[in-house]
């Protein structure tokens, strides 16, 4: 919170300090709106300074420079360069700037922005706190992402959480600008680390995948809840569909299967480089991780029995009403007891109406789910 308060300060210190950058009546174009805006989601309210545009001036590099010049000398010097980098991006579409910041990681092995990459930050922040308000106390992001880290932990994320959902999001961007290039690998696959990962590395395969078979099941060995293992599934075309975060120690792993390719990262989410090394085995398998063996209503409670392989974390009931078009959850998670027959007691109300459909909601140890109906004997 003291960061927070100086670079305030800061800000505050600095409109007295330059008032020869305070022009006269304002002439707003909406390449000025759209900075404002954009100002005002990453670092609060904006300085109360009046800029002339001119408005036949049609080159929006020279209208931006001309309002950067200014807005600039209020922001930390050390600060400067990646806040640039996402006002261009956000404002001017101006994507150079990312894809080095992408490449840099990708060459660096790390999911988490490097020098000179400070624009994740700020995209990130946009595009994945589901606050807005929240984003410009992360702002600027500090000497390697300090501030933005602290602040996000004092909303009660760990920094373990922080690192992972920084990594999805890079590793999403990847996938959207097609930087994700790896050889294919056949299953089955055995990876095996060869050194210890160091703060926020990441290693990767990619697997050519279909529908043939049901899922794809991987074995861990050496692993910790400090090592994630990332799941991408993408289409053809390169778009991610589905991604499960599942923790190394937290074995087997099931992944669905489909029509495309899986991108399998492993990553270390903590700060400090994971001396246990660690080897991984992922195969095919083609039968179904979960069957309905009976399902039934007994008055208000609804009574399945299921045939469980491993790999299962629990479930979910929900309910289906088709004329509505709409889903509703009707049961806490239940956690699975293992693979083999287990019966499960689900409470139901209204079972009478004969208009919605049962289904349960799969949860794998691999950070998936996927739904199936429920026939209900009579």
């Amino acid at each position: 919170m003291k960061k927070s308060f100086s670079y305030f300060a800061l800000i505050f210190s600095l409109f007295f300090f330059f008032p020869d950058f305070v022009y006269g009546e304002v002439q707003q174009n909406s390449l000025y709106e759209r900075f404002l805006e954009k100002w005002e989601l990453y670092f609060g309210k904006p300085p109360e300074i009046s800029i002339v545009i001119d408005k036949n001036e049609q080159n929006l590099e020279l209208q931006f420079r001309k309002i950067w010049e200014i807005y600039s000398r209020y922001i930390p010097q050390e600060e400067r360069s990646s806040a640039e980098s996402a006002f261009r991006y956000t404002i001017l579409n101006e994507k150079r700037h990312l894809i080095n910041a992408l490449n840099n990681c990708l060459l660096s092995s790390r999911l988490f922005p490097q020098k000179n990459c400070g624009i994740l930050f700020y995209l990130f922040a946009e595009e994945e706190l589901s606050d807005p308000s929240i984003v410009f106390q992360v702002l600027p992001p500090g000497e390697n992402g300090s501030k933005f880290i602290e602040s996000l932990s004092v909303f009660g994320e760990s920094e373990r959480k922080i690192r992972t959902r920084m990594a999805l999001f890079i590793l999403k961007k990847l996938a959207e600008n097609r930087m994700l290039r790896q050889v294919a690998s056949s299953l089955p696959v055995i990876l095996t680390l060869t050194h210890p990962l160091k703060e926020s590395e990441f290693a990767f395969v990619r697997i050519p995948i279909s529908q043939e078979f049901f899922s794809i099941k991987g074995e861990i060995k050496g692993g910790s809840n400090n090592i994630k293992i990332i799941s991408l599934l993408m289409d053809r075309s390169g778009k991610v569909e589905k991604i499960g975060i599942a923790d190394a120690d937290a074995t087997p792993l099931l992944i669905p299967s489909k029509d495309g390719n899986l991108f399998i990262v492993i990553f270390n989410a903590s700060s400090e480089e994971q001396i246990d090394l660690l080897s991984a085995t992922f195969w095919k398998d083609y039968n179904p991780p979960v069957s309905v063996v009976s399902a039934k209503l007994e008055g208000d409670f609804l009574k399945i029995t299921l045939e469980e392989s491993s790999g299962i974390l629990g479930y979910k009931i929900e309910e289906f009403y088709e004329k509505e078009k709409k889903i509703l959850e009707i049961s806490p998670f239940t956690s699975s007891p293992g693979s083999g027959t287990n019966d499960y007691l689900f409470s139901v109300e209204n079972s009478e109406n004969i208009e919605k459909v049962f289904l349960i909601n799969i949860y794998t140890l691999g950070g998936f789910s996927y739904k199936i109906p429920l026939y209900l004997e009579k």
